[in-house]
């Protein structure tokens, strides 16, 4: 930690910019770099395979469309309801050949790793993250999140696609998968419907696509990205007494806080209940008014005597303020 530099983006920033730590790592870090390079020689060799694929599929497409173009229709003679018509035959040769030429496709492939050089650094870290730093970014989320912040949290409602769930990288995970990972809501070209492309108009230029993935940092439990997780971080809550059903419940907020004032432990007077006087419940509530009166208001209340120090909800209150 005294290492530590202001001006870098936090850890848990789901936008993934030039100075992200995941791009910082990747940098110092030669075992990333010589993934990279593996996974960008894959992809080369899967792309001259892809060319020899349009081609042969190219010239079966020529060679159908000469036989089918070698050959006649094909008629006969159909009756239907004691009428007899002349009519193209559904099992034409020449037309089947056609058919199954302007029929044949074939596959873009889409380059694995993000266009901008930052996130491509990005995903190489995350497919092979040191367990240390998994272990140390996940308990820490965890602290943060699950335990010191106290709004719920739901779910996003858009698809998530998530790094590990990708094929195109699948065989290069290398380390543990921990809680945050990356995820993008745009869809890989791999399981869209316009991942095939007629032979007939397909070429070079064409079948070679970025990738269309776009990658953020997500929470996977949550299945939402950090930026949206609440981050309101505190212990107060759970540290708090709960006062039990009964003639104090309305008092609650008295315990809960040190913000409120004497003016407005006035104004919820109309909360009083009936078994309480109204000086006992302005004294209860205004005992933590002001953070740096509470021991003032301690003293004050043992020289005055209104609240009634024998009941539980007073020594709550007590042990609270202390």
């Amino acid at each position: 930690m005294n290492g530590a530099k202001p001006g870098y983006p936090p850890l848990f920033k789901s936008e993934i910019q030039r100075n992200s730590f995941d791009v910082r790592y990747f940098e110092q870090s030669s075992r990333h770099k010589e993934l990279r390079r593996l996974i960008e020689a894959g992809a080369n060799t899967e792309r001259c395979q892809k060319i020899a694929e349009l081609e042969a599929k190219t010239r079966e497409y020529h060679q159908l469309l000469q036989q089918s173009g070698g050959l006649a229709c094909e008629f006969e003679w159909h009756e239907k309801r004691g009428r007899t018509s002349y009519r193209h035959s559904p099992s034409c040769l020449s037309c089947k050949l056609k058919s199954r030429a302007q029929g044949l496709s074939v596959d873009v492939h889409e380059w694995p790793l993000p266009e901008r050089d930052w996130e491509a650094k990005a995903v190489v870290f995350e497919l092979e993250v040191p367990l240390v730093i998994c272990n140390w970014r996940d308990t820490t989320f965890k602290l943060l999140v699950d335990i010191f912040s106290e709004i719920s949290r739901s779910r996003d409602p858009e698809k998530i696609y998530f790094l590990r769930q990708y094929s195109g990288l699948a065989r290069d995970f290398r380390g543990d998968v921990g809680r945050l990972q990356l995820a993008s809501t745009a869809k890989s070209f791999v399981v869209a419907h316009y991942r095939a492309q007629k032979v007939s108009q397909a070429n070079q230029s064409s079948i070679y696509v970025n990738s269309g993935l776009r990658f953020a940092i997500y929470d996977s439990k949550a299945q939402l990205k950090t930026d949206k997780l609440p981050y309101r971080y505190g212990i107060r809550k759970m540290c708090t007494q709960m006062l039990q059903p009964g003639p104090y419940e309305s008092l609650q907020f008295a315990i809960s806080d040190t913000s409120h004032t004497s003016n407005e432990a006035i104004a919820k007077q109309e909360a009083c209940s009936r078994e309480l006087t109204l000086h006992e419940f302005y004294s209860f509530a205004a005992l933590r008014s002001g953070h740096r009166l509470q021991w003032r208001n301690i003293d004050r209340e043992l020289t005055t005597r209104t609240l009634n120090f024998r009941c539980e909800e007073t020594h709550t209150l007590v042990v609270q303020t202390v």
